[in-house]
């Protein structure tokens, strides 16, 4: 009887509008796209790394990895200051600036993107690369201003709290999309080469930008739409400046591998370390799925001053998401040699080393919880910047170090430094400025101090 009764406390919960409800149904929603982006990810490079060989495979993972280190720069930070101040105007019911900081971030990000993808196509066409790669860069292009102006539009979704629409175009209709071309192009038994893919995966991110702009006009607060867009550029910029930064740290830390290992390696061992890079990245799904949810709560407890609430969300979702990466972990660590052989081909077993290693980093990833969106949510963007540039540092020495010795497994070696790295030093600042203890598991010495502060 008294279980019943707590579950229906629980549903009252759930369908209520209290801090509790919005999290769990957005932290729901955002786990099971996060789920199926993950699973047709997944589908989508099982089969193009079998049909296209590790060759193949790798000149497209070049392009892909390539186009993301120009997208992310090209956003300079803007979806991370959109979600955060999106959701402390719609409170403060500032809607002149919510829609200045919309056209603002909006005109910026595509005057860059046009000037990147204008500078990256001079290279691409100076470097005398071969047909096949030249084509395949060229598309890939193509997916630098769709990439940025569709985080906005999901940063600005997700300050408003309508998170669920706001991945939706990214983690269900894109992937979706490209998975159904590519089995369109099996079934019609199509040579599918790494230009058609990027193709492919520009027309597919094209239909989610559409589809997610309409999303923007539906949700957005009719007054918003209605007044006079107001400007606060100073305050802006002094944000977007170590956002920006901090944007390009980690296309560094997330990319630096698969990059050198294409100056390195062979083309072979690109394809099979994103492969293994892409199969690690589920140990830590859960932590990337709950950012998009929390990120707007973080702010709006922030800005109201409510610190034991955010402490409560803070150490349930670290929990969680920690709980999941060991359950996820213990699976691939021990029987991934035959997983990588199975699901990719036995061409991918030897990146199962470099896949245990990374399995670990993201094992340290989960268990320290959404320190980089805790820093971010409320101001102290300038100390995630810090943390993750020293950790960038440390990833590009290493990568140099190891990867002409040990190949992928030395590229795996220093991602998994990066993690940890970046992950104690903003843990260190997560609590010393704000002071909120992130981690999973609270250490003795900080136990007691948690207890008082919460009574």
């Amino acid at each position: 009887m008294t279980l019943i009764c707590w579950l229906k406390m629980k549903m009252r919960s759930f369908r209520g509008e209290g801090l509790f409800a919005n999290l769990l149904r957005a932290s729901i929603a955002s786990i099971a796209l996060k789920l199926f982006y993950t699973i047709a990810t997944l589908a989508i490079n099982i089969i193009l790394a079998r049909i296209m060989g590790a060759e193949g495979y790798g000149i497209y993972s070049y392009a892909l990895a390539l186009t993301t280190i120009i997208a992310i720069p090209a956003q300079i930070g803007l979806p991370t200051l959109l979600t955060r101040n999106i959701a402390a105007y719609q409170i403060k019911e500032q809607w002149g600036l919510m829609r200045g900081i919309l056209r603002f971030s909006n005109e910026v990000v595509i005057l860059i993107s046009l000037v990147f993808v204008f500078i990256a196509g001079v290279w691409a066409y100076m470097g005398h690369y071969d047909v096949v790669r030249t084509t395949t860069f060229a598309w890939a292009l193509l997916l630098v201003p769709l990439i940025a102006l569709g985080s906005l539009r999901g940063a600005t979704l997700c300050g408003l709290r309508r998170v669920f629409w706001g991945q939706l175009p990214d983690q269900l209709i894109l992937p979706g999309v490209f998975l159904v071309f590519i089995l369109i192009g099996l079934f019609k038994k199509i040579n599918i080469s790494p230009s058609m893919a990027i193709t492919m995966q520009v027309i597919a991110a094209f239909l989610a930008f559409i589809i997610g702009s309409w999303f923007l006009l539906r949700f957005l607060p009719v007054k918003a739409k209605e007044i006079l867009p107001e400007y606060d550029k100073r305050t802006w910029i002094r944000s977007i400046l170590p956002l920006s930064f901090l944007a390009g740290m980690q296309i560094i830390n997330n990319q630096t591998g698969i990059v050198m290992l294409g100056i390195f390696a062979p083309a072979a061992d690109v394809g099979v370390f994103r492969v293994v890079v892409q199969g690690s990245s589920l140990v830590a799904f859960t932590l990337s799925a709950m950012n998009m949810a929390l990120a707007p709560n973080f702010s709006r407890l922030y800005t109201v001053g409510d610190h034991e609430r955010l402490q409560r969300a803070v150490t349930g979702s670290s929990r969680a998401i920690l709980l999941t990466g060991v359950f996820v972990a213990s699976i691939f660590i021990p029987f991934g040699h035959y997983i990588l052989g199975y699901v990719f081909g036995e061409e991918y077993i030897r990146g199962y080393v470099a896949f245990s290693i990374l399995c670990l980093g993201q094992l340290v990833n989960a268990g320290s919880g959404s320190v980089g969106y805790l820093l971010n949510m409320t101001g102290h963007e300038r100390d995630t910047a810090i943390g993750v540039t020293v950790a960038a540092i440390v990833n590009i020495a290493f990568c140099f170090a190891f990867i002409p010795i040990l190949g992928i497994n030395g590229a795996a070696l220093a991602n998994t430094t990066t993690f940890f790295v970046w992950n104690v030093i903003l843990v260190q600042q997560v609590y010393r400025r704000i002071g909120i203890i992130s981690t999973a598991i609270v250490p003795k010495c900080l136990k007691n101090k948690l207890v008082e502060r919460t009574k």
